[in-house]
């Protein structure tokens, strides 16, 4: 499921798709399946391509803040910008 799918709202003809596809499948090979007729995963409630974040004060596993990986700034933002 794409977050475009989500947005514009085919989420729902998506997973009915699916259910379709594996219905078809299980149909026509049900030993592939022993747990039985297999559900396609729930429709997300939330998708991001990049997800929000909480300011520039994010720290990267090697020391380095959001603002120096993005920009190699190493300087204190100014008063009031992110």
């Amino acid at each position: 499921m794409t977050p475009y799918d989500v947005h514009h709202g085919l989420a729902e003809q998506r997973v009915a798709a699916r259910a379709a596809v594996l219905a078809a499948a299980y149909g026509g090979h049900p030993e592939r399946f022993p747990g039985g007729l297999p559900q396609p995963p729930a429709r997300p409630t939330e998708v991001w391509i990049n997800p929000p974040t909480t300011g520039s004060t994010e720290i990267a596993p090697d020391g380095r803040s959001r603002r120096e990986l993005c920009w190699g700034v190493t300087d204190p933002e100014p008063e009031g910008r992110v």
